[in-house]
């Protein structure tokens, strides 16, 4: 019988977080034999904030990583998304869907969409409109200049149930946004195509402080999609409070989702 090697783990980032903040849960996915891919935002502290859209971050991670893997090297693929993430990533894997390649003869495929604690946007709409339109008070805008966005306080907001000595590590790792990518309209989303019907999950963080579970609980409901949920009791960075736990979850998903 042949091999069937395991998926490929993308993860894509929260705005202001570099990939060096997952450098502590990535390990517990390798440990359990996945390799992993953390991809850096262009929308991270840009040189030009006012070019870089929601869009322009969706085509980095679908040229840059997801098309090389699945159409130039026929790999699989499980798309983890934290946070913003949700809205670039998922739009960077529409098309992509193992099941459609599968129906045309091709190789590799994106095999499902987790979001960990992710915005879901529909197509035409802004992070920001997701969450209501209006910034939250830990959202400063034009911060440290014009275009770009911090978060502050950044440590009950994202790190209250850290380890305060790693919390103040992690907020020290923290990069201004650009605001133009949480304000311009998101592509068609991946999760509203049906072939990812069995291959959506949400893992909700039910302490989340910068989305709470009301607003994660609306989004889910807005998609009118099928969502395999998971609650992890944590708060916004279940990836560092709850690694195991939440590494456990999706390499499940990626077991369910490979047979």
């Amino acid at each position: 019988m042949a091999f069937d090697p395991l998926p490929i783990i993308v993860l894509v980032p929260g705005a202001f977080h570099p990939t060096s903040c997952y450098d502590t849960f990535l390990p517990h996915l390798q440990r359990a034999g996945y390799s992993t891919i953390a991809v850096p935002l262009p929308s991270l502290n840009p040189t030009n904030p006012k070019t870089t859209t929601v869009t322009s971050d969706s085509r980095w991670i679908r040229d840059t990583y997801l098309i090389p893997l699945v159409e130039k090297e026929g790999k699989d693929v499980l798309l983890l998304m934290h946070s913003y993430g949700g809205v670039a990533g998922g739009a960077a894997a529409l098309g992509l869907g193992k099941s459609t390649r599968a129906s045309c003869g091709k190789p590799g495929g994106v095999l499902g969409l987790v979001h960990l604690s992710a915005n879901i946007v529909a197509e035409g709409q802004s992070l920001l409109e997701g969450v209501g339109g209006e910034w939250p008070p830990f959202i400063k805008i034009d911060t440290p200049s014009l275009g770009l966005a911090i978060i502050d306080p950044a440590g009950p907001t994202l790190y209250g149930d850290v380890d305060p000595s790693l919390a103040s590590t992690l907020e020290a790792s923290l990069q201004p946004h650009s605001v133009t990518a949480l304000t311009t309209p998101a592509p068609s989303p991946a999760w509203a195509d049906s072939a990812f019907a069995g291959r959506r999950a949400f893992l909700r963080c039910t302490e989340d402080a910068c989305l709470p579970k009301i607003l994660q609980d609306s989004w889910i409901e807005s998609s009118n999609k099928e969502w395999d949920i998971r609650d992890v009791k944590a708060g916004h960075s279940a990836f560092i409070s709850q690694a195991k736990e939440v590494a456990a979850l999706v390499v499940d998903f990626a077991k369910q989702w490979s047979t």
